[in-house]
């Protein structure tokens, strides 16, 4: 909410998971106005992540 009010730039994405599977997250933002530099460093990002697993189900 921080990055919205002070029109900031941001995107969080998947970097990674912990032992038990789950997705850990990433927020990447960037200088006031710079919304395609954000997406640039998110789109590089997510190229050299490698492979993503499924999304974790829920305990049944």
């Amino acid at each position: 909410m921080p990055y919205n009010m002070s029109e900031q730039p941001a995107a969080s994405i998947n970097c990674g998971y912990t032992k038990e599977g789950k997705p850990i997250g990433l927020q990447i933002s960037g200088r006031r106005f710079d919304d395609s530099g954000v997406m640039r460093i998110s789109r590089w990002f997510e190229s050299v992540r490698g492979a993503q697993k499924k999304w974790p189900e829920p305990p049944k």
